[in-house]
């Protein structure tokens, strides 16, 4: 019971690191490519604002009134390479929505498989980066789902051998009667997860904390297994606290 609460949490946040494993590769890698050749291939030209509006429920409104929070748009009309004419939508700031009337000229860039879109010149680079940005940390992010998966399965694995302990008993597996009810008290081990702090009954509590623990209870690389007997009647626990 005790090891189905302990695996309760870390099971909860390996099923929270692999939906973040899924969601940005999925979500951002196909903007990386399209970014990527947008930015190596994509087609520069001139082109002339034809209308201003913004985006409202996935239709194309026109206006000249916008607020920060919609999304602005020009429909820029220009000539591909073999002078076809053309329009395509540009999304872009409010500063630069304000900054540009009507008939007002652009440079643009385009893919010519994708030439309903176009995108400032200037910008294209960082949207490249950014979104190549999270695909590493999507990456990242699957790197550490796998070294914390093979984590929780090593440290719930049934051992073919008991512990090596950094601390022991003089005489390890004798009997250890409770100082309570006087029952023998099952043999055990207490794996550390931080310094254990002792005051005597007259001393401040002070700050305690994981590295003014007492002496063996404290780790840096390798986690101290203090030996210990357990009444579990009494909730009484015995354990030796410093190195051998």
């Amino acid at each position: 019971m005790t090891i189905n609460r302990e695996l309760l949490l870390p099971l909860i946040l390996l099923i929270l690191l692999g939906a973040a494993c899924l969601y940005l590769p999925v979500k951002y890698f196909g903007d990386y490519r399209y970014y990527s050749e947008l930015d190596s291939s994509g087609i520069k030209t001139d082109g002339t604002i034809i209308n201003r509006g913004i985006l409202l429920d996935g239709k194309f409104t026109s206006t000249d009134k916008t607020e920060p929070s919609d999304r602005q748009l020009f429909k820029i009309e220009y000539y591909s390479i073999n002078t076809e004419k053309r329009v395509c939508d540009l999304s872009v700031s409010k500063k630069v929505f304000d900054t540009h009337p009507l008939n007002d000229r652009l440079e643009i860039l385009y893919l010519e498989s994708d030439n309903k879109k176009c995108f400032i010149p200037e910008n294209v680079h960082s949207m490249y980066l950014l979104s190549l940005i999270l695909n590493c940390f999507g990456f990242l992010f699957i790197l550490i789902f796998i070294a914390f998966a093979f984590f929780i399965y090593n440290s719930f694995k049934k051992r073919k051998n008991p512990v090596n302990l950094s601390s022991e008993f003089l005489s390890p597996g004798e009997n250890i009667l409770c100082p309570e009810c006087g029952n023998v008290m099952v043999e055990g081990y207490i794996p550390g997860v931080g310094g254990i702090n002792w005051r005597e009954r007259n001393e401040p509590v002070g700050l305690p904390n994981m590295i003014t623990g007492l002496p063996g209870t404290i780790f840096w690389r390798k986690r101290p297994i203090l030996h210990a007997f357990n009444c579990k009647q009494c909730a009484v626990v015995t354990f030796k606290y410093k190195k051998k």
